[in-house]
């Protein structure tokens, strides 16, 4: 009894010198050097996402959370939105100057920081590729975008990771497990709300492992079952998406190299074909056949346009049937939408702009002529190699990009002048 009404005067005390901390924001602004260091300030772990460092963050300080967010940042939403992917530069910089974490360290921890490798804009305000929905209904996350590995939740510090948003992201390569994107009980992670109804909830492990809604302890879900060829499959797929969001680019296995973000653009593509359009039953049925998969049939309905809405159990399988095309690309690839009838049209549609590496596919085998790489394609190569320390000399361009008439654009030269000693000794023109 004694204890607990110590807790209680002690939570009472910290919250009363955090409002008039928050009251005092206005005078000293939200950056000034006033503002100190939390009194428990834990850096972010290992790709840790920003929404669980921040629910971390406020259970070390004992703290509720949304009291934590309303001295942190007043006045400013912050759960009623998807914050891992629409934190504001006023947001970071306040959790670096609180926490003492380098702001590039805190930047980490958002969505936004695949721009450039994962896709090539990022909307902090809508829609981008590759990123899951949370269908955020007042503070509520209504859709499974946020998936977990049970078993890495059972670690000592349970926290969530970043590329747990990813459409990319089916199965734990640590642990070799497909990821879990619902509760036993159907309702999605919802993990910032795991201290509601509870005055003395502070503890950020409870709310990381049990379920919001039914209480149920989420490191013993046990996910969806696969057969051991397509989990294989989808492993495999899994850790070379993983090395090239990390080195950039990836090289196929005709050669080629390609920058990454340009590579999932176009691999994307192919997980679209395979799942939705007027051919995606005979495409997959094809696919599923040589590499002696188990017949498919989708979960979801024909009004579903995009793979980020697909629940994780889809998307392992469309992963692992597309990521078999890679293994001898593109001898397999053009066998399966011939056989199953596709065209070019049916290939590319709905892309503003395909991808080079699966459009010169495309107009050799599709009968769309002879494929010639844009500028913007050009450049992209060129940026990479320059990425790299190597000379975009007119035969590395053209070997990363499998043709040989790169340089013969008009505009090309205008867009290498400002280059001095672009073309190297083998650039002469």
């Amino acid at each position: 009894m004694r204890s607990a009404s110590l807790t209680r005067y002690s939570t009472r005390l910290r919250h009363r010198r955090f409002k008039i901390e928050a009251a005092s924001v206005g005078k000293a602004g939200p950056h000034s050097e006033a503002r100190g260091l939390l009194l428990g300030h834990t850096a972010p772990r290992d790709e840790e996402l920003l929404s669980s460092w921040v629910v971390r963050l406020a259970a070390q300080n004992a703290l509720k959370l949304h009291t934590f967010s309303q001295m942190m940042w007043p006045a400013v939403p912050i759960w009623n939105r998807d914050i891992d992917n629409s934190a504001t530069d006023d947001v970071l910089a306040t959790l670096a100057l609180r926490t003492g974490v380098a702001p590039d360290r805190v930047r980490e921890t958002t969505l936004q920081s695949y721009e450039g490798r994962l896709f090539e804009k990022h909307n902090p305000r809508g829609s981008t590729v590759w990123l899951l929905p949370l269908g955020i209904y007042h503070r509520t996350r209504l859709r499974s975008g946020t998936q977990f590995c049970p078993d890495c939740l059972a670690y000592e510090t349970p926290y969530y990771r970043k590329s747990w948003r990813l459409a990319l992201s089916v199965v734990c390569l640590v642990h070799n497990r497909p990821l879990v994107d619902r509760c036993a009980c159907d309702a999605p992670i919802n993990f910032h709300r795991g201290d509601l109804g509870d005055v003395g909830a502070f503890q950020a492990a409870s709310s990381m492992t049990v379920c919001y809604r039914c209480g149920f302890d989420l490191r013993k879900c046990g996910g969806s079952s696969f057969t051991l060829p397509l989990l294989c499959a989808a492993l495999e797929t899994q850790s070379r998406s993983n090395e090239a969001l990390a080195k950039g680019y990836i090289r196929l296995a005709d050669g080629s190299t390609v920058h990454s973000n340009l590579f999932f653009a176009g691999f994307r593509q192919l997980l679209q074909i395979l799942s939705h359009g007027r051919l995606a039953a005979s495409l997959r049925d094809s696919t599923a056949k040589w590499r002696r998969l188990p017949a498919y049939a989708p979960s979801f309905n024909g009004r579903i346009s995009a793979i980020e809405k697909l629940p994780v159990h889809d998307r392992t399988v469309l992963i692992a049937m597309a990521g078999g095309w890679l293994n001898d690309w593109p001898q397999t690839f053009v066998k399966d939408c011939k056989t199953a009838g596709l065209t070019a049209t049916d290939i590319c549609r709905n892309l503003t702009r395909v991808p080079y590496w699966l459009a010169r596919v495309v107009a050799e085998h599709f009968g769309q002529g002879t494929y010639s790489p844009s500028l913007p394609e050009i450049g992209a190569a060129i940026n990479y190699l320059r990425t790299q320390n190597i000379v975009p000399t007119k035969s590395a361009v053209s070997q990363i990009l499998g043709r040989t008439d790169v340089f013969r654009k008009r505009r090309l030269h205008h867009l290498l002048e400002s280059e001095v000693g672009l073309f190297g000794d083998d650039g002469s023109n």
